[in-house]
């Protein structure tokens, strides 16, 4: 969730740092991280609420999904999440990988791979976490051009 977020953050703030960016599971629309899914509330005391004005100023100023830039060169971009996460809704994932791709104007593969069976990453089951550390070594070695041996 959080590693997710700062990925977000760091992509949208500076694309032009990375040439490949895997994140995973993220909280990206932090303007409703308070109010569209279950673990909102808990959120509060770390993130802030939008209900204070000088908090929701911070909040937007850093909130990946509100501060994705048209026509801006962003990387190749790989998201995960899963269709049944309780901690962070899939729709947040869903919302930045198409915002991203939208605004992208660079040619770089801007992906989304939801798990179906899946959730927040917690007790997946040993052969889809090596499945999923497979993918993205794959992803970063096809994007970064590390030959194959």
């Amino acid at each position: 969730s959080n590693g997710g977020l700062l990925m977000g953050a760091s992509l949208v703030q500076h694309p032009g740092d990375y040439r490949a960016v895997v994140s995973l599971v993220g909280i990206y629309d932090m303007l409703r991280h308070e109010t569209n899914f279950s673990n909102g509330a808990y959120n509060i005391p770390e993130y802030g609420s939008i209900a204070n004005a000088a908090q929701f100023k911070a909040t937007l100023a850093y909130s990946p999904l509100q501060n994705v830039k048209a026509h801006t060169a962003y990387p190749a971009v790989l998201m995960t999440t899963g269709a049944n996460d309780p901690r962070v809704a899939p729709w947040q994932s869903r919302k930045f990988t198409a915002a991203l791709q939208r605004a992208s104007n660079s040619g770089q593969p801007i992906l989304l791979l939801t798990r179906m069976n899946a959730g927040h990453g917690f007790g997946a089951p040993f052969s889809q976490r090596v499945g999923n550390t497979a993918i993205m070594l794959t992803f970063f070695a096809q994007e970064l051009g590390l030959p194959a041996k």
